[in-house]
């Protein structure tokens, strides 16, 4: 299975599929099973709306035949029931074939921003951009590639967010390349990915992958540092006020 591509893997998932394929075509409820599954998993879905600024914004999936096509909508305080996208999923995007990974994103305290990533082709690898909620445009420059398993999360000031990145690699995704070192980055706004501060990287954690958040109390910025598959994890943390020592406005 190290090359998803080769001929004897490919050779095996056949194997393995015309195997579960002919115990299945015995099992006499197989079809009611797979209609009850559809019946309880495709269905219109809303969330509960989130305070974002002057508005609330939910999601929705518009097509209940597609389960993850959930889209971005807002709706103003005083008329709530006047929904309006904010961004909708592929199905309104074919051109640019791309779906959303909605759990990621991320709303300025003040809700004048949102940052949200983007993936095609089901890569693992994704791509952070901005909108502005108001006009419902993608700032210019606010672009960042070689994403991957990264939380984003704002800075008290909403100037920008903190965000961890790969190395540039052109692999999309789909195969076993060893990637380059992940580094915890600071992304001010309307600027571009070349201009971002690095803020974290551990040369002795080469196959580490950090994630980062903000305590509640907008002291801390806590950054934790996780192997592979493995189930432990490294927590360090960094003190807010120290980091403007670094220029980040």
């Amino acid at each position: 299975m190290e090359d998803p591509e080769s001929n004897s893997t490919k050779l095996w998932i056949e194997a393995e599929n015309l195997i579960t394929s002919e115990y299945l075509d015995t099992v006499p409820d197989v079809e009611r099973l797979r209609v009850k599954l559809i019946e309880n998993q495709y269905f219109n879905k809303i969330s509960l709306p989130e305070k974002q600024g002057q508005n609330f914004c939910f999601f929705h999936n518009a097509d209940m035949y597609m389960f993850n096509e959930k889209n971005w909508y807002k709706f103003n305080e005083e008329d709530p029931l006047q929904g309006t996208t904010l961004f909708m999923n592929s199905s309104s995007t074919p051109a640019k074939g791309e779906t959303y990974d909605w759990e990621s994103s991320a709303f300025t305290s003040d809700g004048k921003y949102v940052a949200y990533m983007a993936t095609k082709a089901g890569s693992d690898w994704k791509t952070i951009r901005v909108k502005n909620i108001e006009t419902m445009q993608d700032l210019q420059h606010d672009i960042i590639k070689q994403v991957k398993f990264s939380l984003i999360f704002w800075d008290n000031e909403n100037n920008g967010f903190y965000y961890s990145r790969y190395d540039e690699n052109l692999d999309d995704g789909t195969k076993t390349t060893k990637v380059g070192a992940n580094r915890v980055y600071y992304h001010k706004l309307n600027t571009k990915q070349a201009d971002d501060i690095m803020i974290y990287e551990n040369p002795n954690e080469p196959d580490g992958s950090f994630s980062t958040y903000i305590t509640l109390d907008n002291k801390y910025l806590i950054i934790t540092t996780k192997k592979s598959t493995e189930e432990t994890a490294l927590k360090h943390y960094i003190e807010l006020d120290k980091l403007k020592d670094r220029d980040l406005s």
